[in-house]
């Protein structure tokens, strides 16, 4: 609890919240994007890895995980929409956002999209009722200030052009925790299923993208096959899904990457490409 006081005081000095233009920029695009049939969704990897072009709206912002790709998927699709991308990557499996030291941005998808908190009780401990009118304050502040692009489709307002600087050992330590979400017990797995049972039942095409990693990235992990296992099983028993894995796609090198799992804007232009080819197949 103290913890949560000393990170909201913080905040508080600075003026700021983590993630507030990211999940901020999408309640902004819904307001611009018109008849868009593609809804893309997923955490930071997606947000900035997928451009999105004429009829395509990207959803994903920082730390999404399965609980808020499913609601934002309830709420927003419609009888328009017919594909539906995901981001699937390593921590994706067991990840929580309301269980992590960043469940503030759980107050974001609250006050922009009306989605409630995942475990009530554990919202009220880390205080994020009680932020709730003052997030609400510091995203109309920030719209106010900044400037949209016409026909804004939800894309990074500002892409990265710079290459992997970040140290060997942070990557890999980085890529070691998020491996602890994937083999945690709480799966958040039952989400995915939603998803897929919706999309089907809504004639949507699903497609469940794992984006690519560094190779400093994967070097401490386990193989392509055993951190994916349980999706693939899961997607095996459905017939509109597509699983893109460019996980160790030799198509990206050190270049594409802002760090170990983050692309900047080339690598982003090339992942766009590549998951657009696999679907046009």
């Amino acid at each position: 609890m103290r913890i949560v006081f000393i990170q909201e005081l913080i905040d508080r000095i600075r003026g700021k919240v983590f993630a507030l233009p990211s999940v901020t920029n999408k309640a902004v695009c819904l307001k611009y994007a018109k008849d868009f049939n593609t809804i893309i969704l997923g955490s930071s990897q997606m947000e900035c890895g997928y451009i999105p072009s004429e009829g395509e709206i990207n959803l994903s912002s920082s730390s999404m995980d399965l609980y808020y790709t499913y609601n934002y998927y309830h709420k927003y699709q419609n009888k328009n929409v017919k594909n539906i991308i995901i981001g699937f990557s390593v921590f994706t499996q067991g990840a929580s956002l309301i269980m992590q030291s960043l469940a503030n941005i759980c107050i974001l998808h609250k006050i922009h999209s009306g989605i409630e908190y995942q475990y009530p009780k554990i919202a009220r401990e880390k205080r994020l009722y009680s932020n709730e009118k003052r997030y609400k304050k510091l995203s109309e502040k920030y719209i106010s200030k900044t400037q949209f692009p016409q026909n804004y489709r939800g894309e990074l307002l500002k892409y990265s052009e710079e290459i992997q600087r970040d140290l060997m050992e942070n990557v890999k330590e980085r890529a070691l925790k998020h491996y602890k979400n994937n083999i945690r017990e709480n799966s958040q797995m039952e989400y995915c299923k939603k998803l897929l049972d919706e999309t089907f039942s809504n004639n949507q095409k699903l497609y469940i993208v794992i984006p690519p990693c560094s190779e400093i990235y994967r070097e401490p992990l386990p193989s392509n096959e055993v951190i994916f296992k349980n999706l693939y099983k899961l997607c095996s028993e459905y017939t509109h899904v597509q699983i893109i894995n460019l996980y160790d796609s030799e198509e990206f090198s050190v270049k594409d990457f802002i760090d170990g799992d983050h692309l900047n804007k080339w690598g982003a232009e090339k992942f766009t490409k590549l998951v657009k080819m696999n679907i046009n197949k």
